[in-house]
């Protein structure tokens, strides 16, 4: 339906260069009737302190700034299969002390991946809370330790901005259009290769001086972003 859609259109806007250019690349759409228009974040996503997210981190049965957090409908571009293999591959101790916690909707082809985390969430390895209401997600980006974003595909990426918005160290994929939406705000890695974004995670839970580079960046960043 695309080229037809296309064929009607006086111009077009598109959430980030990069699918401009994919929009380009694929259907010769002309470059000067496209038009950037980037998300935003609402002011709302900031940072909170402990004593603000500890009634919200309670009722989840977490700590402030004691868990990996992964905000992702389960759908096979967010690649979560991979991250829940780069996060088992962290020392017992550093899982322990820093459990993985997904949140989001149920997405598409995702029947092996919901197997996958019921069994680990029955196991105690991780939790996996489901769809949160907006205050809820902003508490629980605040209070992690790192936000970790491996999708394979972007078109924007909001979850990222949101994180980096609330001042939480943040680890994204280094494709599609990510890398330009945070900027130099986040720790980025090859979301195909499990060992580096295992690395990464554990980079960012044990390295505080990186951490609170990262995390005093992000909202300064953000700001660029305004609906």
């Amino acid at each position: 339906e695309i080229p037809k859609t296309l064929a009607q259109a006086q111009v077009l806007i598109t959430p980030s260069a990069h699918v401009k250019q994919e929009v380009i690349d694929h259907y010769g759409f002309p470059a000067d009737r496209i038009y950037v228009t980037p998300l935003g974040v609402s002011d709302q996503f900031k940072p909170y302190d402990q004593q603000a997210t500890e009634v919200t981190l309670a009722q989840a049965g977490l700590k402030y700034k004691s868990y990996v957090l992964s905000v992702a409908t389960t759908e096979p571009r967010k690649n979560l299969e991979r991250l829940l293999t780069a996060y088992a591959q962290l020392p017992a101790p550093l899982r322990q002390s820093f459990p993985l916690v997904l949140v989001g909707s149920t997405g598409w082809l995702n029947q092996q991946l919901n197997q996958t985390i019921q069994s680990l969430v029955k196991a105690g390895e991780i939790k996996s809370l489901g769809y949160v209401d907006e205050k809820t997600l902003q508490h629980l980006y605040a209070g992690a330790r790192v936000v970790a974003l491996p999708s394979l595909y972007e078109g924007f990426g909001l979850p990222i901005l949101e994180a980096v918005a609330c001042g939480c160290p943040t680890l994204s994929s280094n494709m599609a259009s990510l890398p330009e939406i945070c900027g130099e705000s986040a720790h980025f890695f090859d979301p195909k290769e499990i060992d580096d974004m295992a690395e990464a995670i554990k980079k960012i839970c044990e390295d505080s001086v990186y951490r609170q580079k990262l995390a005093q960046g992000g909202p300064k960043h953000a700001k660029n972003f305004s609906w």
